[in-house]
């Protein structure tokens, strides 16, 4: 690392420390001016702006600016080029959406406006496709965020069709706030695009299922978008679905920081791009568990990404004491319960085993079993967080 380049890492990394210590103060006030929290949320796209290539920085910057310009998918030269059959699904929901929209027209409505969310979370697969980064065979694989949206648009665009003037305002807000959760969900492929070596292919099984947008819609049945005027922003970020694509997301971003600061230290990679790792970070934003086995399917993708990608541990456990990962040894313990017989073994080893799995999920959700699709999205929840706040102590070399 050159002593310039080491100054400003350590600039960074004091920036980050000042910004976390602000937040335990900022989340006790409630009147903070927006000026304020335009400038954090600012702080942390440039933290994570830090580690990514410039040539892709550059490349997204330029195809925003096209998008801008034109907010149609034209503007996505290499993408609507394309005939696979997820594209092709795009292109016709993408059109049947805009002509809805249309019959809901009014004075003060942009339609163009509307569109652009979609529009801009694919200006990251354009500029991966652009740089030979990302393998044509994947879009399908990348484009399942945008089509999931499509469907809860579309449900919610129709509903607006036949409602009063307040209920349409009010489900087409909720259309753009939810729309701005597609750059959480769709980070974690754009993340494993940038960190997979030449060697390693990104997928080789069936499509990823993508179901935030469906349970998304079921947290948000409690609105009564009949009476007034509905904060839709406000709605959508205090769901456990928009909260788990968020974290995802943010704990994704750091295991591809972790291995940036590796790479740039002539270290390798912390958390080594296996296929299932690099799989694991497009599923963890973009999947929410709502049963068992939905549970146990998000537990293998942590243990795959996290775990085994940090050699059972042992990379983490060189930069920090054991007793700093206590959530780490929290998701090995769900996931021998989700995945290993537990009555194998003495009597005791037996006990210790199911003592260990209740201690995890009491820890989580205070309850030594989750008994609802409320507790199993709780628990998903819970542990994104104790992962992030770990790997965010680890980022920032508080050791």
């Amino acid at each position: 690392m050159t002593s310039e380049f080491k100054r400003f890492f350590w600039q960074q990394r004091e920036l980050e420390r000042a910004l976390q210590g602000m937040r335990s103060i900022i989340d006790a006030y409630t009147k903070i001016p927006q000026s304020v929290l335009d400038s954090i949320a600012m702080l942390d796209r440039l933290r994570d702006q830090f580690t990514l290539p410039a040539d892709y920085l550059a490349s997204t910057s330029r195809i925003f600016d096209d998008i801008v310009q034109r907010p149609a998918i034209e503007s996505l030269e290499i993408l609507n080029s394309m005939r696979s059959p997820a594209m092709e699904a795009f292109q016709r929901e993408q059109a049947r959406i805009e002509e809805q929209l249309r019959s809901l027209s009014t004075p003060a409505m942009n339609i163009q406006a509307t569109l652009r969310p979609m529009l801009d979370s694919l200006a990251s697969i354009e500029a991966l496709l652009g740089l030979e980064r990302f393998n044509r065979e994947w879009v399908d694989v990348a484009l399942q965020p945008q089509l999931a949206f499509q469907e809860f648009a579309k449900k919610h665009l129709y509903l607006a069709g036949v409602a009063s003037e307040i209920e349409k305002q009010n489900r087409l807000s909720l259309l753009d706030s939810s729309a701005h959760l597609l750059g959480s969900i769709a980070k974690g492929l754009d993340l494993a695009a940038l960190m997979r070596p030449t060697s390693e292919e990104l997928w080789t099984g069936s499509l990823p299922e993508v179901n935030i947008y469906h349970t998304l819609d079921d947290e948000l049945e409690v609105l009564d978008f009949k009476q007034g005027s509905i904060d839709t922003d406000s709605a959508v970020e205090q769901t456990q679905s928009g909260m788990i694509a968020d974290l995802g997301a943010r704990l994704v971003q750091l295991v591809y920081n972790l291995n940036i600061e590796a790479e740039r230290e002539g270290q390798p990679p912390i958390f080594k791009p296996t296929t299932n790792a690099l799989m694991a970070c497009a599923v963890i934003p973009s999947r929410v568990a709502y049963d068992s086995a939905s549970f146990a399917e998000i537990t293998d993708h942590l243990f795959f990404l996290i775990y085994e990608g940090s050699g059972s541990a042992k990379r983490l456990l060189a930069l920090n004491d054991k007793s700093k990962l206590e959530a780490l040894w929290r998701l090995k313990h769900l996931r021998l319960g989700a995945r290993h017989d537990l009555s194998h073994g003495t009597d005791q080893d037996v006990e210790k085993k199911n003592r260990q799995v209740g201690e995890a999920y009491t820890g989580l959700i205070g309850q030594v079993v989750p008994r609802s699709r409320a507790d199993w999205m709780l628990a998903q929840l819970a542990l994104y967080k104790e992962l992030s706040e770990m790997l965010e102590r680890i980022w920032r070399g508080d050791v």
